[in-house]
């Protein structure tokens, strides 16, 4: 990604937004950055068989929890910081993934977050936004041979819910960090994490199921497409019910692969009152 310098205003919408705000605030609903808000899936909390999973997931308050996760890995922030790398698994090759404490992908995701996205508009930008800023939504893109051309319509989708009316830029704060983020932070190395980030969400859409689970799927994922753990797959995939002929009969499409935090070590298996399903896919 090019780098880009930090401005304070965005010529027509104010204060930008980063990619990071908008999706923890608009898409999973929090309102703060922090490892206080246990990650819904390990909360055990399933919808009743009345509504078979479709009511709209929920997010839970740090308030309403009742307490902290002992593990960080439970949080819901370690869950969004692995699901928008992929788990981290490409950060470093020279050592096998399993010997890498998973601190270690905690803290530099900490320092990205406190250092590059959500600081100051008056601070010395960086590395610089590896992992973007969200612009306007009426920058123009030149041609395809441009470097711009490289950043995927997943910033775009940001860009342009970070300019919502329903959200004021002029009175716009930027989210809060919890201290025990900021803590971490000051051992990690942001560019690491951030770079991957970059990588791996390219042409990437990220999504929250009606459970809770984070999802980073295909570029064609859709309101309304189902996860699903087949068997003899080593990754979760999302598959879409389309109508065939004139008849109304129903069949599933493959949309693509994807990330689902919590479900890529066989763990779908186990989630408690799930079910087997044969689906016919063309």
């Amino acid at each position: 990604m090019p780098q880009r310098r930090w401005t304070q205003l965005d010529q027509s919408n104010g204060p930008r937004m980063h990619v990071m705000e908008v999706l923890w605030r608009r898409i999973c609903g929090y309102r703060t950055f922090n490892l206080n808000i246990v990650y819904p899936p390990f909360l055990k909390k399933i919808p009743s068989p009345a509504t078979r999973g479709t009511t709209p997931f929920k997010p839970v308050s740090s308030s309403s929890a009742s307490s902290p996760p002992q593990d960080h890995r439970k949080s819901a922030f370690f869950a969004f910081i692995q699901t928008l790398t992929n788990a981290c698994t490409g950060i470093d090759r020279s050592r096998p993934y399993s010997s890498i404490p998973s601190e270690e992908w905690l803290t530099s995701a900490a320092a990205y977050l406190v250092r590059y996205a959500i600081s100051s508009p008056l601070s010395t930008p960086s590395p610089s936004q590896t992992f973007p800023l969200s612009a306007s939504s009426s920058r123009s893109i030149s041609s395809p041979a441009s470097s711009t051309t490289t950043m995927s319509s997943f910033y775009e989708r940001a860009n342009s819910m970070s300019s919502s009316p329903s959200s004021p830029s002029s009175s716009r704060k930027p989210i809060p960090v919890h201290a025990a983020i900021h803590d971490l932070s000051l051992t990690g190395d942001p560019f690491k994490w951030s770079h991957e980030a970059v990588l791996v969400t390219r042409y990437r859409r990220f999504a929250v199921t009606r459970r809770g689970y984070f999802v980073l799927g295909p570029d064609a994922l859709q309101t309304g497409d189902v996860v699903v753990v087949l068997r003899g797959g080593k990754v979760p995939f999302l598959l879409r019910k389309v109508s065939v002929g004139g008849d109304g009969e129903e069949r599933w499409v493959l949309v693509g692969e994807c990330y689902v935090h919590g479900l890529m070590d066989g763990e779908g298996w186990d989630v408690e009152g799930a079910e087997e399903e044969v689906f016919a896919v063309q």
